[in-house]
């Protein structure tokens, strides 16, 4: 069965009676949520759950998939076991988790904290704000940085690498491995 609340967490949403069960067993209209699968808790509005095992704390979020927690609002997921904080995140992939908003994710295994990232690929971890990274097993650190490439680290801002094995380390400066392997820049 699943379990549909209302924001506060006090009023059940019973869906057989497409009503909402109020902590004093007063009955009030439905959270207008679509589901179709069994056991997701759902607190918010607007929901469209196809899956099982989901939880969601928010409203406008649209979930294809199972086992994924989401704590905002205006999120799209299909995946498995992916964990979403934050507001219009697109990941498509599984075992993602995201802390940041207007994130956009394709691949598995991805860790995102800060807001307007991007990521098609695995493994990668994201700290900071409008980062890109093309690749697999990558870094970023700071903001405004690109990679295409895997195995890269770049810590500092507006950097970008285009290759593999590549580390910057730069503070506010633009700096450019292009087409390169195993190169450092500090």
């Amino acid at each position: 069965m699943n379990n549909i609340y209302d924001k506060s967490g006090k009023n059940y949403y019973k869906p057989e009676d497409k009503k909402i069960i109020t902590a004093n067993n007063e009955s009030i209209s439905s959270n207008d949520s679509i589901i179709v699968g069994f056991n997701n808790s759902i607190y918010g509005y607007n929901n469209t759950i196809f899956g099982s095992g989901n939880t969601i704390d928010g409203s406008d979020n649209l979930l294809f998939g199972n086992n994924n927690k989401i704590f905002g609002s205006g999120n799209t997921l299909s995946g498995f076991y992916n964990y979403v904080r934050g507001d219009r995140n697109q990941i498509n992939g599984s075992k993602n988790e995201v802390h940041g908003n207007n994130c956009s994710i394709n691949g598995d295994y991805n860790h995102v904290y800060g807001v307007e990232n991007t990521i098609n690929g695995s493994l990668n971890i994201i700290t900071g704000n409008y980062h890109t990274i093309n690749g697999d097993k990558n870094f970023c650190n700071g903001m405004f940085n690109s990679i295409n490439g895997d195995n890269c680290i770049i810590q500092g801002n507006h950097a970008s690498i285009n290759g593999n094995d590549s580390k910057i380390n730069n503070t506010n400066v633009q700096s450019s491995v292009k087409l390169v392997e195993k190169n450092s820049i500090n």
